[in-house]
């Protein structure tokens, strides 16, 4: 079936509808300006940043074990659990420490490589997309970040983060695998160069290496982690080379190497 075509820059006013939807029964509702403010960021980063993607897959299997451990550590002391994105967040900045480029602004004439991470973490709210920062991440523990993620997704839903709270963002890690998402490409969040898309961990079957170096087939918690970049100020050699030091940070983590 084919569908006919609307051209591309038709737009409809506040009382009317687009040009052939005329006998279309259709409801209006009036957008909130929080929806036109992300309508508005959305469209100015497609125009500002040259978006470009490039994925890895990762077994999580190792992370799998050690937030096993720690969450029946923190049980016992009545804490909360640990999600794996505190895990991803954490490798994540330590791969940015290593990659320096990835954490920063391009301004044309000169790029701003910042020196510390302020980490955004993109929260679904009932009023839309949010995106608090969690300020000096890359001095925190992965139980601290699980808490400061955990204290910011709260009150963004509740409709109590202050302006502070919302600003200098130097990169950004987006979640749709929260609620099912098994590809995550993201839109930049400016004046950033880069975000970090987490899908579902999936169980697939894996080829997986012994310490002996012998093959064999098991069922593994696999993670496509999307690494969205300015192809402007990044090349994609680079781009991959970071996202592949945070699927190492995750697939060799140690428990003594990361608190």
């Amino acid at each position: 079936m084919t569908l006919p075509s609307v051209p591309a820059n038709v737009s409809a006013d506040v009382g009317g509808v687009p040009p052939g939807y005329e006998d279309v029964p259709f409801e209006a509702f009036t957008t909130t300006p929080h929806r036109r403010a992300i309508s508005e960021h959305m469209r100015r980063s497609r125009q500002t940043s040259a978006h470009m993607t490039t994925e890895v897959d990762v077994d999580m299997f190792q992370v799998a074990k050690v937030r096993d451990l720690m969450n029946a550590a923190r049980g016992a002391a009545g804490l909360g659990r640990i999600s794996f994105l505190s895990f991803i967040s954490k490798a994540a900045i330590a791969a940015l420490g290593e990659y320096r480029e990835m954490n920063a602004t391009f301004l044309h004439e000169r790029v701003l490589q910042w020196d510390e991470v302020n980490l955004g973490i993109a929260v679904d709210t009932p009023a839309g997309l949010i995106v608090p920062v969690i300020r000096h991440a890359h001095t925190m523990t992965v139980e601290q970040i699980a808490d400061a993620i955990a204290q910011l997704a709260e009150r963004a839903r509740a409709r109590k983060l202050v302006p502070d709270e919302l600003r200098a963002g130097t990169f950004t890690i987006s979640n749709p695998g929260s609620v099912g998402a098994v590809s995550a490409p993201a839109i930049i969040n400016q004046p950033q160069v880069a975000i970090l898309g987490v899908p579902v961990i999936a169980k697939r079957v894996w080829v997986v290496t012994s310490p002996e170096g012998s093959e064999y087939v098991a069922i593994r918690p696999i993670l496509r982690l999307a690494v969205t970049f300015d192809h402007r100020a990044i090349d994609g050699a680079y781009a991959t080379r970071f996202a592949v030091a945070v699927k190492q940070h995750l697939e060799e983590w140690d428990l003594r190497d990361y608190t």
